[in-house]
């Protein structure tokens, strides 16, 4: 067997594993996604015109070339943590909703669901209606209702499954997380104008379709703004199976949520390239897959410019945020996303100010629309210099990489005094700036937010105003509080915008410390 050890006699845990490694080998687990995709395209169908979005990382799996994409965690609903993320605010959601009647989120799960029994610990149980929750008690403050007097339901709707004492103990928290919501996030005040029902999940998955079954396929007639969480995975467990593929007829072993954990059996292959070579990579058979992967993928340099490693351990591959290249936003204001990588993408632009944001593929239309284009990509390098073409002919480009706050938890902290140096002058004399970012947008959200954090205040009304005088005006006082409002402005601009923690805490240390040595000196 291929997983075994060559140079010594295997054991039993090693036959074990080895037998487990093969049951998730790469051809098991595309010929499952493949399978687990018709049933996503029938959900689709079944409401046409409805968005759907991908819940990253393992829901990209599921869906080819996304339009939108949304990432909400497992971990916000975990029992006894339950919490609402002020950084993943995914507000374009709720934007997407409120314009087209609703939307369809799709994701999966190695253990399975199966509705509308299931013990599940998953982002589609608590997470999302704990979300949906808060956003409707924050559009109804904001709208001078309380929750109990309203006709507005902002009520906690959780699946059966969840015991009555557990909703009993998110529901104390909701208020809170409202409160929150309303003040890291300025752009909400335009959902309250847009969102004409609260927002509701509704769950569907393969074994059972109780809420599909007893509508006509139609969502305007209901009370609510649904939410439709679809399932991709069966919740039976592994199985011998055939895939139908036009006319061959391929035999694998079903693999339920497949796309989830791809650190163990990708092996760096893409969603999107994935999807453009299935047929090919299962044609080539459990023996012949993985190495076709490897030369489909060989050349093809991930956001830190780093080639995607081959280990099949856990942990043995690269990280893989860089496998979902986020979509950008088409323009100013929440939600207001273009299609994902292969579709027309184009730079965002955030409200009230002359900064512009793109990911790694949007750097030919970036350029034709600023002055200045500051690269944080990792792949530039350590050099600085013009570019060639629209760039050049403008003002130029300068490179300032940063890395993954995974490979280097300092890496924005020691960037931000350049950066700083470059932007705020440029945007304080009337410039457009441009700032061009890895595909998973890390770097590139972290130091936008440090940008408007030095240049502008928000106002009662969520809007920026520039900070009161000029160059040499010294830096602003920014709690952590401040920095979470920041982002919010640069989320509700593009929803691609998804820094992690330690990006965050990088642009608080960076003006703390500045403080501390203005206060020394």
């Amino acid at each position: 067997m291929e997983y075994l050890p060559r140079n010594e006699v295997p054991t039993l845990t090693h036959v074990l594993r080895a037998l487990k490694r093969a049951e998730h080998g790469l051809y098991n687990c595309i010929a499952s996604i493949v399978h687990d995709h018709e049933f996503v395209k029938d959900v689709t169908a079944r409401y046409p015109g409805v968005p759907v979005l991908p819940n990253l990382r393992c829901g990209g799996w599921y869906v080819p070339d996304p339009t939108h994409t949304c990432a909400f965690k497992s971990t916000d609903g975990h029992s006894g943590n339950w919490s609402f993320s002020t950084t993943r605010l995914n507000l374009n959601v709720a934007q997407l909703s409120a314009r087209h009647g609703g939307c369809i989120i799709v994701d999966a799960t190695r253990r399975g669901k199966r509705f509308p029994v299931s013990v599940v610990e998953d982002a589609f149980s608590k997470t999302l209606p704990i979300w949906a929750a808060v956003v409707n008690r924050a559009v109804a403050q904001l709208r001078g209702t309380t929750v109990d007097e309203s006709d507005w339901d902002a009520a906690l709707h959780l699946p059966a499954w969840v015991p009555d004492s557990e909703a009993h103990q998110i529901g104390l928290r909701l208020d809170g997380w409202a409160a929150d919501l309303l003040h890291v996030c300025p752009d909400i005040h335009g959902l309250a104008g847009t969102l004409l029902k609260p927002l509701r999940c509704m769950w569907l998955a393969h074994d059972s379709r109780t809420w599909g079954d007893a509508m006509d396929g139609s969502l305007a007639d209901l009370a609510f703004t649904p939410l439709i969480l679809a399932s991709a995975s069966l919740s039976s467990g592994r199985q011998r199976r055939c895939l139908e593929l036009d006319a061959l007829q391929l035999p694998y072993d079903y693999v339920p949520g497949a796309g989830d954990d791809e650190e163990t059996w990708a092996g760096g292959l893409s969603p999107e390239v994935m999807w453009q070579h299935h047929r090919q990579l299962l044609e080539a058979g459990p023996a012949g897959a993985e190495a076709l992967a490897a030369r489909l993928m060989a050349g093809r340099p991930g956001p830190g410019g780093l080639l995607p490693r081959q280990g099949r351990r856990r942990g043995a591959g690269t990280c893989t945020d860089q496998h979902h290249p986020l979509p950008a936003g088409l323009g100013a204001g929440v939600g207001a996303q273009a299609p994902a990588a292969g579709s027309s993408r184009r730079p965002v632009v955030v409200p009230g100010t002359n900064l512009f944001l793109a990911l790694d593929a949007d750097q030919d239309r970036l350029a034709l629309l600023v002055d200045l284009v500051l690269d944080l990509r990792t792949a530039t390098g350590e050099d600085c210099g013009a570019a060639p073409g629209a760039t050049a002919a403008r003002l130029g480009m300068l490179a300032l990489p940063v890395p993954p706050c995974k490979r280097d938890k300092a890496g924005l902290l020691r960037r931000l005094p350049a950066v700083l140096d470059a932007v705020c002058p440029a945007l304080r004399g009337g410039r457009r700036v441009g700032m061009l970012g890895d595909a998973g947008g890390d770097a590139l959200a972290g130091a936008a937010v440090a940008v408007l954090a030095a240049l502008y205040s928000i106002d009662a009304a969520g809007g920026l105003r520039p900070r009161e005088g000029g160059p040499g005006t010294g830096t602003p006082a920014v709690s952590k509080t401040d920095v979470q409002r920041y982002l919010g402005v640069v989320a509700a601009a593009s929803p691609a915008a998804r820094p992690t923690r330690g990006m965050l805490k990088q642009v608080f240390a960076y003006f703390h410390a500045e403080q501390a040595r203005a206060a020394a000196g």
